[in-house]
């Protein structure tokens, strides 16, 4: 029968799935990068590194740790540069986690000539999450089939829009109560047709949706006015 077919139902999904595609590549690679750039580097940089030597030091004012940098930074050590440093860990120098020789980590470096530091604050896990991304992935592609698709085709165009868009706007000075009403409800109305199609139904949620968000943020633009927030 037509429930053993492998891909069954793809055609009748194609359109959506087709459309949320280029949405999201036009997000992504169209869209320019508007952030803000501050005029000089900022005085604290990430750094992606490999823990090659860990140091006997004799005194906390002495690096206890021997880092390989990985990626490099403009103004500071370029990739393969090997530098020495603290292990801190996220909470501070009284919660180290237990680092060991291999660890790949997230370092600070101070880019200030008179104070500089080095530190590692954590553990490098964007492979671990990458692999939970993808394995969510898997799981609402199992449960709710190309559905499930659509629905993670609209949830990445919604992150896109937000890295992309509504952030870089909000940092740029725009108003954030109008630039998340504006977003909110164009990625609204994106999402509900890529995932329930183009319907009376769909276009009425999202019309309720916009009117609704759009009364918040009046609201809180004359509250904030008011209260001088």
């Amino acid at each position: 029968g037509p429930d053993t077919v492998p891909f069954a139902g793809l055609r009748r999904h194609a359109r959506a799935l087709g459309i949320g595609a280029v949405l999201l590549l036009g997000v992504v690679l169209l869209v320019p990068d508007i952030t803000p750039r501050p005029s000089d580097l900022p005085p604290v940089q990430l750094v992606y590194g490999r823990i090659v030597e860990v140091l006997a030091g004799t005194s906390p004012s002495e690096p206890d740790v021997r880092i390989q940098v990985i990626e490099g930074i403009p103004g500071g050590p370029a990739s393969g540069d090997i530098v020495d440093g603290f292990l801190q860990g996220p909470n501070g120098l009284e919660a180290q986690p237990d680092f060991v020789l291999g660890d790949e980590v997230i370092v600070s470096i101070s880019t200030d000539p008179d104070a500089g530091f080095v530190a590692v604050n954590d553990r490098y896990r964007v492979p671990t999450l990458a692999l939970l991304l993808g394995l969510f992935a898997v799981a609402v592609t199992v449960v709710g089939g190309w559905r499930g698709v659509r629905s993670l085709i609209a949830l990445a165009l919604t992150l896109a829009v937000v890295v992309r868009i509504v952030v870089p706007l909000i940092l740029a000075g725009w108003n954030p109560a109008w630039v998340a009403i504006a977003a909110a409800s164009g990625v609204t109305l994106t999402t509900f047709l890529l995932t329930e199609g183009a319907r009376r139904q769909t276009v009425a949620a999202v019309a309720g949706t916009a009117l609704s968000l759009s009364l918040v943020a009046v609201l809180a633009t004359v509250f904030d006015a008011l209260a001088r927030f």
